[in-house]
């Protein structure tokens, strides 16, 4: 406008047509001076002037702004963001595709495969990749925005062999001046792919305007800003998990004008997908819906815990899923049936224990043999005799749990030295995603585990200790796999657990998607989000063999309808029939527990961790966090139940009080008997 009508001019003309209120204006003493002679000529009345100003000044004295007062700036941004829902329906209707002309494919190569996904900018493998990843299979590629012309020509050369991609660009720029964002070798990247043979889906994350560089052969995306909500809701029009209808408000170009769009229809998702919709049989009743949601919501009411999600499969299949409530008491963030909870001490049993029965199962890992049979650094300790066994028995006397945390603070409660906020060559191990850990503390702290006292020897005594030592022991034999990525090989890769991780911020997921824990005064003095809450995991690099395990309730039931179903899930062992019955099975005479496993405790049922009507058969852990998870393979039911009760304090106990897993739990049998 300014290029056209300069020295004030679009401001009068602005005020002719209409606008009350100017913004940017270039030069203002001459936009007043214009006004002035505008009025002289007659071309706009001092009435019409003086009833804008009355209307503007009616309004801010409507809103008190005549006296201004500080405004405060606690929980400003979820103060901004509380209609969440509002917020992702404004980002879905406004995600627009163009469509591309249909481009025949020549086969130049020997080997083609199916689709590549390409993220182009950012940090790390994009959310949108992420999402994406639950629809469809590809192999996925990432490069920075200011690679080298060889680096994406390496990366062209790749994509080659391939018949479709889709790409998606982020850390745009706004502006024109610096070409949307887009470096020289990124545009010939762009121009090169698009007038390749391969059919590509350019997904846009920034300004329309950069829609110049692009050609109308392929179908392009725009989502027009690039933040965790237009991620997903570009993911989910891409493969029409929702309507399109998004118009560009904006010409680019020949190829791309004002109003271009195409409307597409929604497609039914599939139960399983990264959508994760509620899901209730149909032999549950009306009534009896009810009855779940009015037990969790008077939990929440009574700020057992902000929120929660609720699975429950009967012989293999879903039979119930819901999300309730929010990450926080300031509905800040509805719970999404894809977010995710750290499940505390469910580690023990969906990562450690695992480990142990597969390492079992192979012949690698004696449960008559001791610590000193498999730690060498153990063998002068007073640890070296205890048995494996006796370790997954929590009967080893080990000492409950050591809070290495106090080491790190000195007498005021301030880190000392071995903690900073900077990321270094010694401070490599992140507590959380703003601080980091000496990682020469680790020796410190087995230090610590090998002095200390063996006080109840065959006695049980849950004790965290017992998995540190199981985990060191599984790293022992894995060699040079590592724990984390054994499990993923072995079980949640393969039983498509795409949630399920340690260190989640490191695998592509967002705060976001996070429901958050503990807001730590004591030791990490900032709310834990992303990071494991327990510190010593956290202080172990955030895998430790009982917690750092994060997922959401979906991916937990999976794994746990596997054990259920002894081994076996989808047609595909895991375990042998005979490792499960084993491990699961109630193995002590002075406990309820199986072999890593927590089991129901009939003898005294009001100290039982399940529910009256659960089998003997049952097994599951629960966690400090305010997650439960249980398998009965008599019924064939698996109850899952993750919430973040010790948001914002850690001595929030009224989940317990209040009975609320149990109670959940129970109901869900008396459902499948009726």
């Amino acid at each position: 406008v300014t290029k056209n009508f300069s020295g004030g001019n679009a401001d009068l003309k602005a005020l002719l047509a209409g606008n009350d209120i100017l913004l940017f204006g270039e030069d203002v003493p001459a936009a007043i001076q214009l006004i002035l002679q505008a009025i002289k000529k007659g071309l706009i009345s001092q009435q019409e002037i003086d009833n804008r100003v009355r209307k503007i000044l009616y309004y801010k004295y409507k809103l008190g702004l005549n006296k201004p007062t500080p405004i405060s700036l606690t929980n400003l941004l979820s103060d901004l963001n509380k209609d969440e829902a509002f917020i992702k329906s404004l980002y879905q209707e406004a995600v627009t595709i163009v469509p591309g002309k249909t481009k025949s494919i020549r086969v130049k190569q020997l080997v083609i495969k199916r689709k590549a996904a390409v993220t182009i900018g950012g940090d790390s493998s994009s959310a949108f990749q992420k999402y994406g990843s639950a629809f469809e299979t590809c192999n996925r590629f990432y490069i920075s925005s200011q690679a080298t012309e060889y680096e994406f020509k390496q990366l062209l050369d790749t994509l080659n062999y391939y018949r479709e991609a889709t790409v998606d660009i982020h850390n745009m720029s706004r502006f024109l001046s610096r070409d949307y964002g887009l470096s020289a070798n990124c545009r010939l990247f762009i121009s090169t792919l698009d007038t390749s043979d391969i059919k590509v889906n350019w997904v846009i994350f920034g300004s329309p305007y950069s829609l110049k560089f692009f050609n109308s052969d392929n179908t392009c995306l725009v989502a027009y800003e690039d933040n965790p909500f237009t991620n997903k809701a570009a993911a989910e029009a891409l493969y029409a998990r929702t309507k399109v209808t998004g118009r560009l408000p904006i010409t680019a170009s020949a190829n791309y004008v004002f109003n271009a769009g195409a409307t597409i229809e929604k497609a039914a998702p599939k139960i399983g997908e990264n959508t994760l919709p509620n899901y209730f049989s149909p032999n549950i009743r009306p009534n009896q819906l009810k009855q779940i949601d009015s037990i969790v919501k008077a939990s929440i009411e009574a700020k057992a815990f902000p929120g929660c999600q609720l699975v429950v499969m009967h012989k293999g299949q879903l039979f119930y899923r819901k999300s309730f409530g929010d990450f926080t008491y300031d509905n800040a963030h509805e719970v999404q049936n894809t977010d995710l909870y750290d499940l505390a001490s469910i580690t023990k049993i969906a990562a450690t224990t695992l480990c142990c029965m597969k390492l079992y199962e192979s012949g690698k890992l004696d449960l008559n043999k001791t610590i000193g049979d498999y730690l060498p650094e153990a063998k002068k300790t007073n640890k070296r005799k205890i048995k494996i066994k006796n370790l997954l028995l929590h009967q080893a006397g080990l000492v409950p749990y050591i809070p290495f945390y106090k080491g790190c603070l000195d007498n005021n409660n301030n880190w000392k030295a071995t903690i900073q906020a900077k990321k270094d060559a010694q401070h490599t191990l992140a507590i959380t995603d703003q601080l980091y850990i000496n990682a020469a503390y680790l020796d410190t702290m087995w230090q610590e585990i090998y002095k200390s006292e063996i006080k109840t020897p065959g006695k049980y005594v849950y004790s965290d200790l017992d998995m540190y030592f199981l985990k060191r022991i599984c790293d022992q034999i894995l060699a040079n796999d590592s724990f984390s990525s054994f499990l993923n090989t072995n079980f949640y890769q393969p039983l498509q657990l795409k949630s399920m991780c340690f260190n989640p911020l490191h695998n592509g997921f967002t705060k976001h998607e996070i429901a958050p824990t503990e807001n730590d005064l004591t030791f990490r003095k900032q709310l834990v989000c992303g990071s494991v809450h327990d510190p010593g995991a956290a202080m172990s690099g955030g895998v430790q063999g009982h917690a750092g395990l994060f997922s959401n309730a979906t991916d937990l039931a999976t794994l746990m309808a596997m054990l259920c179903q002894e081994g076996m899930y989808n047609r595909k062992y895991y375990f042998d029939v005979k490792t499960v019955n084993f491990f699961t099975k109630k193995q002590s005479k002075v406990s309820r527990r199986g072999l890593g496993f927590d089991k129901q405790s009939p003898e005294q049922i009001k100290d039982s961790p399940t529910c009256a009507s659960a089998s003997p058969a049952t097994f599951g852990h629960t966690g400090f966090t305010g997650t439960s998870v249980w398998a009965d393979p008599e019924n064939g039911l698996v109850f899952v139940f993750l919430s973040n009760r010790v948001y914002p304090i850690a001595e929030n106990k009224k989940i317990i009080q209040l009975n609320t897993r149990t109670n959940l739990q129970e109901l869900f049998y008396t459902i499948l008997k009726n």
